[in-house]
């Protein structure tokens, strides 16, 4: 028999100097809903929590602070991520939602969101490509915006 996973008893991750606390299970709900829309599952949110801070690059404090300034404030972290990349801002933010992917990823249920299985006619996958791409467009224009409000290290 194992032992339950308890997401109360974790550990609070706190910016370096800064005195607003996330905890780990905020952090991962926080950044899988802003890629999918919902809550994740629980297999997800103990994935992310014991993670190890080693599997990123060492970052400054200032970005950390920045990071988890962000991350209690902007509502569209996707957007703003998005647009970061192409700057090279917001590195921990980047960073994070990859993870937050890549655990996605192995998530039963969650395959519909990485594996196209659809079998459809090739004026209406030409359509929804295009719809796609005003989507992203969208999502670009949408974080150069909160790129310039919280531009960040």
């Amino acid at each position: 028999m194992t032992a339950a996973f308890d997401l109360d008893r974790l550990p609070i991750a706190q910016a370096p100097s800064n005195d607003r606390a996330v905890a780990p299970a905020q952090e991962a709900a926080r950044l899988f809903r802003a890629i999918f829309g919902h809550n994740p599952p629980d297999a997800f949110t103990k994935w992310f929590v014991s993670t190890p801070t080693s599997v990123f690059p060492p970052f400054s404090e200032e970005m950390w602070r920045n990071y988890f300034w962000v991350l209690t404030r902007v509502k569209d972290l996707e957007a703003l991520e998005f647009a970061s990349r192409l700057f090279g801002r917001n590195q921990v933010l980047t960073y994070k939602l990859r993870l937050a992917i890549y655990l996605a990823e192995c998530c039963p249920g969650f395959r519909r969101w990485f594996v196209n299985r659809a079998d459809l006619p090739f004026l209406v996958a030409l359509a929804k490509l295009g719809l796609a791409k005003l989507y992203t467009l969208w999502k670009l224009l949408k974080g150069l915006v909160l790129l310039l409000r919280y531009h960040g290290p």
